[in-house]
């Protein structure tokens, strides 16, 4: 764990969860994140609490205590959180902290960068997606500081490490999680919504083969170009370019798991998804499994030779929590093309070619029990250890943001986005 002087340690963390979300925490992963968090905070001696936003006298409180320096928060809610009355003195406490969310979804998503409408005076997104950053900037007219997100593992029910067995004797040879849709839905959607719009609709559809050519293109690069071939004017900081862009990464992101399915299904494997796509070629010990809680999902980890993954919502630069946890818990990570995970060394990572025939050689050898498997395994659980410890993640980004670099208001006159092409 890094060092902290007790000034910094000192500044306490109130960790507000996204309660106002109905049934956003069904398989109980916010539940666990939060518990994590909690206890890689406090490792360093600050002050945490958790707060719950729908209990509005407590939270006025909690927010407006010189116990908090820092206001945390996973998604982007901050804006309708019940504050203390404007022009009180706890109010001016409340939004002088400094406050931290987390978006986990492309920042053309609605609603990803609500913090924008947020009350404090100091908000810092740290932004998971790092191809999309650019993107992110262009749109960032409040002033807030946008960092990339750095992977994290939960350290959630490790204590049995010493009874895992090596990679090429667990039990589930391959698995795959993850939500899927048929991705015709989403090009229907676009079909419909720019059928009045001729132009735009055949940028987005061009981007779309596009993307099928280059998967580390990120989803709004694509867009670009084919604007810029077309030769049309479609700003892609709209509210129509930001649909576009949805529909399109979230295209891109079902197309790719639909191929991957279909390989994956033709081993032995457990798919664990919310739908599924035709199986044509499903081998006999490939089972399909419905979705399971988060802490089932990190406890199945253990037993799993090789996790394959996809880029979630389309992100090109985007490592989700599925990726550290497999690491930390000995998965050899058979991720598709991503320009994140590339720039990682030594890391037990195999990130896959533009085609499927590198999956395929992946999942024999997968299949076969390869004892190969047991290096990369080691060196995933070494590098998660030294790389993705929450705490240490936690204690660099309160440091950083406490620091001494000056925070500033975006100028009212400055168009957003410029230069960021």
């Amino acid at each position: 764990m890094s060092e902290h002087s007790p000034q910094q340690a000192s500044g306490g963390a109130l960790l507000v969860l996204p309660t106002l979300e109905s049934r956003l925490d069904p398989h109980r992963l916010h539940e666990v994140h939060y518990d994590c968090s909690y206890r890689a905070l406090a490792k360093a001696g600050r002050k945490v609490t958790v707060a719950d936003p729908r209990n509005a006298v407590e939270f006025r409180s909690l927010v407006s205590s010189d116990d908090y320096a820092f206001v945390i928060t996973e998604r982007s809610q901050a804006p309708f959180w019940p504050l203390p009355a404007e022009g009180t003195p706890e109010y001016a406490r409340a939004i002088g902290k400094i406050f931290i969310t987390f978006a986990g979804n492309p920042p053309f998503y609605e609603g990803s960068f609500g913090f924008h409408q947020a009350a404090f005076e100091r908000k810092i997104a740290i932004v998971h997606d790092h191809d999309s950053l650019p993107y992110a900037e262009a749109i960032n007219v409040s002033g807030a500081r946008l960092l990339p997100g750095r992977p994290m593992y939960h350290d959630f029910d490790l204590g049995d490490e010493a009874t895992w067995l090596r990679a090429s004797r667990r039990r589930i040879p391959i698995l795959f999680v993850g939500s899927y849709t048929d991705p015709e839905t989403f090009r229907a959607a676009w079909r419909h919504g720019f059928r009045q719009f001729p132009m735009p609709l055949e940028s987005i559809e061009a981007a779309a083969e596009l993307l099928a050519s280059n998967p580390r293109l990120p989803v709004w690069r694509a867009m670009e170009q084919t604007i810029e071939t077309l030769g049309i004017q479609f700003d892609l900081r709209s509210r129509a370019g930001r649909t576009a862009l949805e529909l399109l990464s979230r295209f891109a992101n079902h197309r790719a798991r639909q191929a991957v399915l279909d390989r994956v299904s033709r081993y032995p494997s457990r798919i664990i998804a919310t739908e599924f796509p035709p199986l044509r070629s499903r081998h006999p010990d490939c089972v399909l499994a419905p979705v399971a809680s988060f802490p089932n999902f990190l406890n199945t980890l253990k037993e799993t030779a090789c996790l394959v993954t996809t880029n979630p919502n389309g992100m090109t630069g985007s490592v989700s929590e599925r990726v550290p946890n497999a690491m930390r818990r000995g998965a050899v990570v058979l991720h598709s093309p991503n320009n994140n995970l590339e720039r990682l060394e030594n890391a037990g990572v195999v990130v896959l070619d533009n085609s499927l025939d590198e999956l395929d050689e992946r999942l024999e050898a997968a299949a076969a029990r390869d004892t190969k498997l047991d290096e990369l395994s080691e060196a995933a659980r070494a590098y998660a250890e030294r790389h993705f410890r929450m705490d240490e993640m936690y204690d660099e980004l309160l440091d950083a943001a406490a620091g001494p670099r000056d925070w500033f208001d975006r100028d009212d006159g400055t168009q957003a986005g410029t230069g960021w092409q």
